[in-house]
């Protein structure tokens, strides 16, 4: 049932997604979904009001991630 309920949640919400697979003992799984976010450093642009500097979103090593996942969908040990 944990399975399904999270295929459903990647496609409709990210982050409920998350919590279904934490609340199912796959925190593992939670995060590998965190890692598909592009990799954005707003303070490139400049600073924000009052020289604040704004928190970088996403994964840097984005890249990485992807092969990690493709090469995991390429492995019968991991597959489930």
């Amino acid at each position: 049932m944990c399975d399904s309920e999270v295929t459903l949640k990647i496609y409709v919400n990210s982050s409920q997604a998350q919590r279904v697979c934490i609340d199912c003992g796959q925190a593992l799984r939670a995060a590998t979904l965190e890692g598909w976010k592009l990799y954005h450093n707003p303070n490139y642009d400049g600073l924000g009001p009052e020289c604040q500097t704004t928190p970088i979103e996403g994964n840097p090593y984005r890249d990485v991630w992807k092969t990690v996942c493709w090469c995991m969908t390429q492995d019968v040990r991991v597959l489930v």
